[in-house]
């Protein structure tokens, strides 16, 4: 699990961790670092990194209210199903929940191709 976790780090993040840690080191005089010291500023650098994540998935969330359409969505399931039924991984619980999702998105394809009787748009008060 966590080597799964490791594995999702991206190589630039962990450059940019190291870099502002030797820039921290060369900054203070002296180089004899406490472990406390180290751990400060790996927290610092963590808290910066989750800031400015948090704003990116900020300014992506209102660009991306929308989200793709259902017609959109089961097109891409059904790719995913197709590749997914190739791989050695695959087995039939995940082929399953996949097909569901697939299933759920061509519903709601499906009712948004439909014509609506005109008594659906007006709500009862």
């Amino acid at each position: 699990m966590l080597k799964d976790e490791w594995d999702l780090i991206e190589r630039k993040t962990l450059n940019e961790a190291w870099n502002r840690v030797n820039l921290n080191r060369e900054n203070d005089n002296s180089i004899t670092n406490t472990d406390d010291s180290i751990l400060e500023d790996m927290n610092e650098i963590n808290e910066q990194q989750e800031m400015q994540e948090d704003e990116t998935e900020e300014n992506i969330d209102v660009e991306n209210d929308t989200g793709p359409s259902h017609d959109v969505a089961f097109h891409a399931l059904e790719a995913a199903l197709k590749w997914f039924e190739k791989q050695t991984e695959s087995d039939i619980v995940n082929l399953l929940q996949l097909k569901r999702i697939r299933d759920i998105a061509a519903m709601k394809r499906k009712s948004c191709l439909r014509q609506m009787k005109i008594t659906k748009y007006f709500k009862p008060n």
